[in-house]
């Protein structure tokens, strides 16, 4: 319907969808997605920064059957643990630093352990692959949402958005979400 992306922003209608993707990658057998930030500097001209995140990595091992929401959702629980952790409790057999270690992961990390594991043979994969492609969905989602912005040199919008890698190390976005917590 897009055409490729040559026909994003010019389609007027609005969508929400998302679609279930039923071969995540995983790290260590755990659900993982990405949380990278786009910062729309000004919307007259329109100027946009990308800036690397982080990973999410879930800290219970996949499993589809599970009525956790921890096992197919990072973020879910987290807090909680977080909450606990810090009171001096262990969590999973981690304390406060090592649940953190074990959930937020740089992408160079993820590289290591995909370079690793054996699936993927780039050690520039990040630089060659998934921050163009990152980058590539993020100019497809302005270019599509960009036509009722206000025109203004002093606005501007801070907007995490959360990406999933398949099995197949396709991407997959999964939501934008507006002013991230960022703590």
């Amino acid at each position: 319907e897009f055409q490729n992306g040559d026909l994003c922003g010019q389609i007027q209608r609005n969508l929400i969808m998302q679609q279930y993707i039923y071969n995540p990658l995983l790290i260590n057998n755990r659900k993982m997605d990405f949380r990278i930030y786009l910062l729309i500097a000004s919307t007259n001209p329109l100027i946009a920064y990308y800036h690397d995140g982080y990973a999410k990595v879930s800290l219970l091992p996949y499993d589809t059957s599970s009525t956790k929401k921890e096992t197919l959702i990072t973020n879910t629980g987290f807090e909680y643990y977080l909450e606990e952790a810090e009171k001096g409790n262990y969590i999973l057999g981690m304390n406060e630093k090592e649940l953190k270690l074990a959930h937020f992961w740089s992408l160079e990390r993820i590289q290591e352990y995909l370079l690793s594991v054996g699936k993927i043979k780039d050690p520039n994969w990040l630089d060659n692959y998934l921050r163009p492609t990152f980058k590539k969905a993020m100019i497809h989602m302005i270019r599509a949402t960009s036509k009722p912005f206000l025109k203004r040199s002093q606005l501007y919008e801070l907007i995490g958005i959360d990406f999933m890698l398949d099995d197949d190390l396709n991407v997959w976005i999964i939501e934008a979400n507006p002013r991230p917590r960022l703590e």
